[in-house]
């Protein structure tokens, strides 16, 4: 097995110092399959078929990125369409899954649902765990003004815990984008601020994820 071509090039962006969420927000993708894009290899099966894993549409984007340092939206390949032509959706609703260092987490996964967010992030709170979640709308970025479908993503800062998430939603600081229990605002205000002005707003939003750890 060799490394694919899609993870060379995205090592290379982390070594020009890209971060897993940047690149999730100028692809249009999550976290999670840049993840799988940067772990996959090259296979040969049977027939000498090669097969190089999750992310081999990235590759014309990702090597415009890498040379050039920004992107055209022609470049982002569009996300998984149903056999209607809509875009595809995450399933809705709260499931557990078991991770591979054997403990289970809840992922909830709503299209605004705050009251649910907040119940998911006040039971994290009470089993002290942390929280990540995954916001997908329309997102407009510094090399592309217009926007395309795709994900922001983020996890409570360094050091935070669930509960430390929901004492700063219902008690913002000066220069806070949201009110005062206002989970959604909080969660997009939040994230985008992580994205260290790649990312520039993301509107339309269709789906947000919660997910404890």
């Amino acid at each position: 097995m060799a490394q694919s071509e899609q993870s060379r090039l995205i090592h290379s962006l982390y070594a020009k110092g890209y971060s897993n969420q940047q690149l999730a927000a100028l692809t249009g993708r999550s976290t999670r399959y840049i993840t799988q894009a940067r772990d996959s290899v090259e296979k040969i099966g049977r027939g000498g078929k090669i097969s190089s894993g999750k992310g081999q549409n990235l590759i014309p984007l990702l090597s415009q990125l890498d040379e050039k340092g920004k992107v055209s939206p022609s470049a982002i390949p569009e996300r998984r369409k149903t056999a209607k032509g809509t875009v595809a959706k995450v399933r809705k609703g709260k499931r557990t899954e078991k991770t591979v260092k054997g403990t289970t987490r809840t992922i909830t996964t709503v299209k605004n649902g705050p009251a649910t967010l907040r119940k998911s992030i006040q039971e994290a709170a009470r089993k002290g765990q942390s929280v990540k979640w995954t916001i997908g709308g329309k997102v407009k970025t510094k090399s592309d003004g217009k926007g395309h479908l795709g994900y922001i993503t983020d996890s409570t800062p360094g050091g935070w815990k669930a509960q430390d998430l929901l004492d700063r939603i219902d008690n913002p600081l000066s220069g806070d984008n949201w009110k005062s229990g206002d989970v959604n605002g909080a969660l997009k205000e939040i994230a985008l601020a992580s994205q260290h002005g790649v990312v520039t707003s993301i509107a339309n939003i269709d789906e947000t994820t919660l997910w404890s750890e």
